[in-house]
């Protein structure tokens, strides 16, 4: 990502070892991308993406995802943070019908355009903390069922 910009992958997102494969920081907001490399055939349409034919539960994920970084990194600033759920696809072939306004999907290299071109909405200060707040490992221990933070 350009300037500016933060990405940190990789983040805990649940009991069982899932995580959130990259929260980015830019300009625009805040993001959290989930990363599929699939062999086949891709179908996208406004609430739903078909891998070979089968039904996935790849937008659910994405907007659980988004909205539990969106309530831990609130809890973290004391401020409300939205995250925007973001599906980056790495497909043989795509079949697009367009895709639901709650979760923007594309390939790679269409997720890193599509976020540059969003204007921006938040001010350097802003992506700064929130960036710090992302680094810090404690915001995401609510994620493991802790409810406070350790004294």
């Amino acid at each position: 990502m350009p300037d500016g910009w933060s990405v940190l992958s990789g983040i805990p997102a649940g009991d069982d070892g899932a995580n959130i494969d990259n929260v980015i920081v830019g300009p625009p907001g805040v993001f959290t991308v989930s990363v599929k490399n699939l062999t086949g055939k891709v179908w996208v349409a406004p609430g739903e993406i078909r891998h070979n034919g089968h039904k996935t539960d790849f937008i659910r994920t994405a907007l659980g995802e988004g909205a539990r970084a969106s309530r831990l990194l609130t809890a973290a600033l004391g401020t409300p943070v939205t995250a925007r759920p973001v599906l980056a696809i790495l497909a043989d072939e795509w079949t697009h019908h367009g895709s639901s306004s709650a979760v923007f999907v594309g390939s790679p290299r269409g997720v890193k355009d599509w976020l540059c071109r969003l204007p921006s909405s938040i001010s350097a200060r802003e992506r700064a903390a929130i960036s710090a707040a992302v680094a810090t490992p404690t915001t995401w221990l609510y994620s493991q069922g802790i409810s406070t933070l350790p004294q």
